[in-house]
């Protein structure tokens, strides 16, 4: 590689994590069950990973969600986002390279397979801890650090019930109606996705002690997931055609 290419990769990656941490801090659901929160940062972690690749996906989910850590009040949570959302971009973007040489006929059911465990993660996890939860989730927008007000939300079964059809109507319309392209990149997301579910579950469990209240960030993560793969799939797939990404 030569200076000019690690010059431009350096750019671009710092470019990255800029906007990782940006899409981060923009709007933040605080979880009181695990004191962690709700976050769009995904749609930037899995946008840099799908048009640049694993390397510079990885320094931006990693990098850019744990400055957003540090400078939203949740440094507690700092070194597991570093690891976490790095592997997780460093998946997507490893994924979407490799994804494109199977046949569509081979990642349709892999799509339906994923929304079906996503939306019963949703449900599941969803109605049998909050159906038991006397304490609402607070609604943050923008830096909680800033004294910005509070908007209180019940999380009823009901709610668990309509997010998880969502889901799975979401991940089956993608399966059965995008294109190979399109498809490739949801898939890379979605897998990448669940990485980033089961490392913030592990970090809550054993590192910070929630025991078995990590549970309650679940649903919120499989959230992330799915909204950064509605808006990285579209936005990744207009910014290769601008920037002639191959």
């Amino acid at each position: 590689m030569s200076k000019e290419s690690r010059t431009r990769s350096v750019a671009v990656a710092g470019i990255c994590a800029a906007l990782v941490w940006l899409a981060t801090v923009a709007f933040q659901l605080y979880i009181p069950e695990t004191k962690g929160y709700f976050n769009i940062g995904e749609s930037m972690v899995y946008a840099s990973a799908l048009l640049f690749g694993p390397t510079i996906g990885a320094f931006a989910g990693g990098v850019g969600s744990a400055l957003a850590d540090v400078t939203t009040g949740y440094l507690v949570y700092a070194p597991g986002t570093l690891i976490i959302k790095g592997i997780e971009g460093f998946v997507a973007g490893f994924l979407v390279i490799s994804l494109k040489k199977i046949p569509k006929n081979t990642w349709k059911p892999l799509i339906l397979t994923l929304g079906v465990v996503l939306s019963a993660l949703v449900y599941f996890v969803g109605v049998s801890y909050y159906a038991t939860s006397g304490e609402p989730a607070s609604i943050t927008i923008g830096l909680p650090q800033l004294g910005q007000g509070e908007i209180l939300v019940s999380l009823p079964s009901l709610f668990w019930s309509i997010v998880a059809v969502v889901v799975l109507v979401v991940m089956t319309f993608v399966g059965l109606k995008v294109d190979s392209e399109t498809g490739s990149l949801v898939l890379a997301a979605g897998i990448a996705g669940p990485f980033m579910i089961l490392g913030y579950f592990l970090y809550e469990y054993f590192v910070l002690g929630f025991g078995i209240g990590a549970l309650a960030e679940v649903p919120f993560n499989v959230g992330q997931v799915l909204v950064g793969i509605l808006i990285a799939t579209p936005l990744s797939k207009v910014v290769r055609k601008v920037l002639k990404i191959s």
